[in-house]
This record gives structure tokens, C-alpha cells and sequence, in this order.
């Protein structure tokens, strides 16, 4: 009895901080699309200059419903929220499973935080700066001047800043790959073995996170493929 009893006292004591590390994470992200909600022209006019380029007449978005706007904005600041608050999930996880790591992989933890963050705005800078131009490009040139091209704000918002989300979280595989290798649950040779398996899954991943667009799917399966043997080389392996 006394054994359930400490058990049940330790499962609500993980639970309560769990719940306070979520209390957290959301709180940063509510803030932080607070900061960017009064900064959403600006930031709109830089999200759509890409797009910009590709059009020499491009005369700005166009709206189809008096909502619509609003709740554009709403949008895009809760995912640049999300993207901006994403050191401080990252830093949340870490404090809530900390504890049950020995010193030597706390230590090794703020690295992690510090790296995962780093490959998350890695993906997000390298979606606006190479695939989002390219990919605009491509589908500019796809309808081959037939039609005149009307963008809505609310779609190109939400496709401009889910991209971005889906690049960050995808640059994370090197971190996936090597926190696998390191803890032993692969072998750094079970990678290269399988390279053609990974790959294949790699490119199926990038599909789904792109929603079945196939020129996103290039660009987002070109870095992954990179990133995947990135992490392979510099994870070491426990079992050498």
C-alpha cells in the first residue's frame, strides 16, 4: 500500500509539472503573438516580397470577405508566435525531463535546446530565402501567363507561415537521428545500411508536411536528405 501510495504521490507530481511546463509554453507563445499582432503590416509587406519580385505588377493581396483579414492576422501571428516561442518548448521539454537524466546528460541537454533551436530558425530562413522564391517561381511559371494571378491574403499568409513551420520542424531530423544514435537505440551503420529505406521515408515525410504539393516536396526533401546524413556524422556511435 505504502509503495501505490508513493507511486500515485510521484505520478501527480509529474503531472502537475507537466501541466505547469504546458502553462508555460503556451504563455510564451500568447505573448509572442501578442508582440507580433501590431507589427502584422510590416511583417506582411516582408512575407509578401518574395512574391513581389516574381511579379513586377504585383499591386498587393486582395481579400473576398470582411473577415477575412481579420483572421489572416490572427493566424499568422499565432504561428509566428509558435515559431518565435519555440526555444522557450524546447526549454520547457527539457526542464520537465531533466530529472530523470544523470548530471553528464543535463549537461549535454542545454546543447540540445541551444541546437535544436538553431536547426528550427536554420529550416525557417532557408524556406524564405531558397524554396519559397523558387517555389513561387515554379507555379508563376506553371500557368504560363494564361491567367492573371489574384492572391488572396489570407491563403498566401497561411502558405507563407506553414511553410515556414513545416522547413523549421524539418530541419530537426539531424537532432532525431543523432539523439537515436547516441542513446543507443540505432547503430551509426543501421543508417547507411538503410540509406535507400530512409530516403524513401524521408520523401514520404516531406509529401505529408508539404500536403501534397510535389514542388514543395522537392525543395523540403533535398535539405532532409542532407540533414539526415549530417546527423549520421556527427552522432557518434556508443557501441564504437
Amino acid at each position: 500500500m505504502a509503495d501505490n501510495g508513493l507511486l500515485s504521490e510521484l505520478f501527480i507530481h509529474h503531472l502537475r509539472e507537466l501541466r505547469r511546463r504546458i502553462g508555460f509554453s503556451l504563455l510564451a507563445v500568447v505573448v509572442a503573438a501578442g508582440v507580433v499582432y501590431p507589427l502584422r503590416l510590416p511583417i506582411s509587406r516582408f512575407l509578401c516580397r518574395p512574391l513581389a519580385l516574381r511579379m513586377p505588377d504585383f499591386n498587393g493581396l486582395v481579400y473576398t470577405s470582411l473577415p477575412e483579414a481579420f483572421v489572416a492576422y490572427i493566424k499568422l501571428a499565432a504561428v509566428l508566435g509558435l515559431l518565435i516561442a519555440s526555444p522557450v518548448l524546447l526549454f520547457n521539454l527539457w526542464r520537465f525531463v531533466s530529472p530523470g537524466l544523470k548530471p553528464e546528460e543535463r549537461r549535454a541537454g542545454r546543447m540540445v535546446v541551444l541546437t535544436g533551436s538553431l536547426l528550427f530558425f536554420s529550416g525557417v530562413a532557408f524556406y524564405y530565402l531558397v524554396a519559397l522564391p523558387r517555389m513561387l517561381a515554379f507555379f508563376l511559371w506553371f500557368e504560363g501567363g494564361r491567367f492573371e494571378p489574384v492572391l488572396k491574403l489570407g491563403s498566401y499568409l497561411g502558405f507563407v507561415a506553414r511553410g515556414g513551420l513545416v522547413f523549421g520542424l524539418a530541419f530537426e531530423i539531424p537532432f532525431l537521428v543523432a539523439a537515436a544514435i547516441r542513446i543507443g537505440a540505432v547503430r551509426k551503420d543501421y543508417f547507411r545500411k538503410k540509406r535507400l529505406s530512409f530516403y524513401f521515408a524521408l520523401a514520404v515525410i516531406a509529401f505529408l508536411l508539404a500536403g501534397g504539393d510535389v514542388v514543395a516536396t522537392v525543395f523540403l526533401m533535398i535539405p532532409l536528405a542532407g540533414l539526415q546524413e549530417l546527423g549520421v556524422l556527427f552522432a557518434g556511435n556508443p557501441a564504437d
